[in-house]
């Protein structure tokens, strides 16, 4: 009996070095993988999270884009005379004048910064003075008064910032005649 309990106990030693040995480390080997599964799933979910923040900001830069455009057209970069032309041209021709001519010319420093002081406190159209440049701009055009009427309101609706500063309207031809001539003195802004 002596012999079988040695046999048992060897037995049993063997089996508990086997586990001690080898399932042991293959157990600690499953552990490690799982906790390293969990740290790679959750880096899987942060670049998933990113991917997902950087699709909202491509879909809110392409919607931006549109707004930076129409800011370019509210306020253009350089003075664009060749815009400004075209689109006078066709706002009169809208409203059903005829302008004769053109004349601009950029604002000194001086009377800009002059500019500045008197509107600084005047809202946004003093902080759109304060940080972009003016362009003055005499447009002398003839039609009736509902024409003169229309165009101011076109200018007014013009994407580009434009300030009316003055209206001079003078009764073209003889007494009973519809028609006039104006100047208006304008400026517009540009960065």
């Amino acid at each position: 009996m002596k012999a079988k309990n040695i046999i048992i106990f060897l037995c049993l030693l063997a089996c508990i070095i086997i586990v001690w040995q080898f399932i042991l480390p293959l157990w600690d080997s499953i552990d490690f993988q799982k906790s390293r599964n969990s740290s790679l799933k959750e880096e899987v979910d942060k670049m998933e999270e990113l991917i997902n923040k950087l699709k909202e900001l491509t879909l809110v830069y392409k919607q931006r884009q549109a707004e930076a455009e129409r800011l370019e057209k509210f306020l253009p970069v350089g003075q664009n005379f060749g815009g400004i032309l075209n689109s006078v041209e066709m706002m009169g021709a809208q409203a059903g004048i005829i302008v004769d001519s053109i004349d601009w010319a950029p604002k000194s420093e001086e009377e800009s910064q002059t500019q500045k002081n008197i509107t600084a406190t005047t809202g946004q159209i003093g902080e759109i003075q304060a940080k972009n440049k003016t362009l003055s701009a005499n447009i002398s055009a003839a039609g009736t008064y509902e024409g003169l009427k229309n165009f101011i309101i076109n200018l007014e609706n013009n994407l580009r910032l434009t300030e009316i500063k003055q209206i001079k309207l003078m009764p073209k031809g003889e007494g009973g005649s519809n028609i006039f001539d104006f100047d208006i003195n304008a400026e517009m802004y540009y960065q």
